[in-house]
């Protein structure tokens, strides 16, 4: 059985994976929010993955018994061996000279596609192909894409998604060598993506293996930790080491770039360095976001201090007041916005209100007051200047907020 080969790395990664996702989707289950923009999320990936098998649909030949049989043939016989209940649909596509091969999965379909150049670069070796089609095929056989979704959210932690990806790719390697029934063929059908396939016909597999222990660096540890696949030099000696054990010792990861390989995710690639850029993105819009609130804050609380300073300010009712106001207090409105630029330029430049200064504003404000006989107050712990007219037994006020620049009025 076809499960025999998957790694036990494997399995303790998918449990781990399996755990953390469970709880994501728990937490997302609680929230409203939560539970509608994964819905969202989760749209766009099918309409985009949905959207990609039709291009292959389009593009690509879909094989057959009739169309390239050859090749449909293996494909069969090796699905069978896998115990897949049925054959899945594959696709050859041109790529313009890119080699590669995928296994993808939609409504339950199960779908191989395999880029032409890589077909043509096993020439007439049907055990090279054997393992191409065999570790795609695995990929179905071993449940990969089933749960592919479900631990989607695994894959947004640091390490974990692409160390779970790696090891499943060594778990598939080991199905190819099966259906390949060839280590020489195997070894053969990796190297073609190192070197293509004339080449890799060519090379000398024995010096090609000893090549792993040149990948023991920091920079090669912090590139295949973000690295959705092993580096192929690795792959050819795992395959190699279980076939003939001890066959090359495989050097490990530095481990000095575990805590650092989050940080050059991206240079790796989008997928490694999104969980990385999605924490700078939240961190860049929190320090915009928080120092406004804040403010926001302390203008509110500064709004609500100057209505009611020591619980006595009331609003004041021209209507019911039956005292005329001394003086006309609209005339200082003026000279209270130039105050309240010089004082806003001040809190700018030194994070505080100024409770006095030298400014022309100054003594414009002060001037006026003096003609008619009005006080002034400049508040730098609530942030207002205050004009005062003496109405009866009370007193009326005009003040504008150094942070929000209203103007309000009152009588005490």
């Amino acid at each position: 059985m076809v499960s025999e080969f998957r790694l036990k790395r494997e399995k303790t990664l998918f449990a781990i994976s399996v755990i953390f996702s469970l709880l994501a989707w728990l937490a997302l289950v609680i929230s409203i929010a939560g539970i509608f923009y994964a819905l969202l999320i989760g749209f766009f990936l099918m309409a985009a993955h949905a959207i990609y098998i039709s291009h292959v649909k389009g593009q690509g030949v879909l094989l057959s018994k009739s169309q390239l049989p050859e090749i449909y043939e293996r494909v069969e016989r090796i699905s069978h061996s896998f115990g897949l209940a049925s054959t899945p649909e594959v696709y050859v596509m041109e790529s313009g000279g890119i080699l590669n091969a995928m296994a993808a999965k939609l409504f339950g379909r199960q779908f191989v596609i395999i880029y032409a150049d890589l077909i043509e670069a096993c020439e007439d070796n049907y055990g090279q192909l054997d393992f191409i089609l065999g570790h795609e095929i695995a990929h179905h056989a071993l449940g990969h894409l089933k749960w592919h979704l479900f631990i989607a959210p695994a894959y947004v932690v640091p390490l974990l998604g692409t160390a779970y990806s790696r090891a499943r790719e060594y778990s598939c390697d080991l199905a190819g060598l099966e259906a390949s029934g060839s280590i020489e063929d195997a070894m053969r059908g990796l190297a073609i993506l190192a070197a293509g396939g004339k080449l890799a016909n060519r090379l000398n597999m024995d010096e090609y293996i000893q090549q792993v222990k040149g990948v023991r660096g920091f920079w090669s540890s912090i590139y295949e930790l973000n690295s959705t696949h092993p580096f192929t030099a690795k792959r050819v000696a795992a395959l190699a080491n279980h076939k003939y054990p001890e066959t090359v010792k495989v050097p490990g990861k530095n481990p000095f770039a575990y805590p650092l390989a989050p940080f050059f995710g991206a240079a790796v690639s989008p997928a490694a360095g999104a969980p990385f850029m999605a924490v700078a993105i939240l961190g860049v819009l929190a320090a915009v976001a928080i120092p406004q609130y804040l403010n926001y804050v302390k203008l509110s609380e500064e709004r609500a201090q100057m209505e009611q300073v020591e619980g006595e300010y009331a609003p004041y009712d021209s209507e019911a007041e039956t005292l005329v106001p001394t003086g006309e207090l609209y005339f200082a409105d003026d000279h209270l916005r130039k105050v309240r630029e010089w004082a806003f330029g001040v809190g700018e430049k030194l994070g505080e209100w100024p409770c006095e200064g030298e400014d022309p504003s100054i003594e414009e404000i002060s001037k006026l007051c003096s003609e008619q006989g009005w006080e002034l107050e400049i508040n730098c712990n609530d942030g207002y200047c205050a004009v005062y007219a003496p109405l009866g037994e009370r007193v009326q006020y005009r003040a504008i907020w150094f942070g929000t620049g209203e103007l309000v009025e009152g009588v005490l």
